[in-house]
């Protein structure tokens, strides 16, 4: 109990002295430099959606899949006139920290948030380090991409899957 009291008693402390130091412009306390805070990570907010892309009698794109209907309708998925939901998650990615999922392949996803590179017009660019691994658990792909947030990205597409081809899209943004 007693480490509490020093605890609180430096916080009081050391909020007193912030409070000084910016009523007396140009004069802060030495101690307080030399502390140091920590600082909540930052995070990133990610959304994989797993497509399956087939030439067929059924046409068209799943009502679920519009957040990547435009991507859809551009080579090289215009090889394809199918395209069904296979799996749509959200991940929460720390900062150096991977965080993996299950893919509906058996595979499993892979995601690593390296650091936001740019903020231009108020978005970020996030640098992502994406790994996916096929259900026999071999490395297909381990790549590090930049991201725009709020943009759909395809890092991993051409798998078989079921009686077609396997596509992930992945999405990423800061909270």
């Amino acid at each position: 109990m007693r480490r509490y009291g020093i605890v609180l008693a430096a916080a009081v402390t050391l909020c007193a002295a912030g409070s000084r130091a910016g009523a007396e412009p140009g004069r802060v306390p030495r101690w307080p430099r030399r502390l140091i805070l920590a600082q909540a990570a930052p995070s990133a907010q990610c959304e994989a959606l797993e497509v399956l892309a087939t030439t067929g009698p059924k046409k068209g794109v799943d009502a679920k899949l519009d957040k990547v209907k435009a991507k859809l309708q551009n080579p090289p998925f215009t090889a394809y006139d199918t395209f069904e939901l296979a799996g749509d998650q959200n991940l929460t990615a720390a900062q150096n920290t991977p965080v993996a999922a299950k893919l509906a392949t058996g595979g499993k996803l892979t995601l690593l948030f390296k650091d936001v590179l740019v903020k231009q017009g108020g978005k970020a660019r996030l640098r992502m380090g994406v790994d996916v691994d096929n259900a026999a658990g071999k490395r297909a792909v381990s790549t590090t991409v930049a991201v725009d947030a709020g943009t759909w990205n395809s890092p991993y597409a051409g798998e078989k899957y079921k009686n077609g081809v396997y596509i992930l899209f992945l999405s990423c943004a800061t909270p």
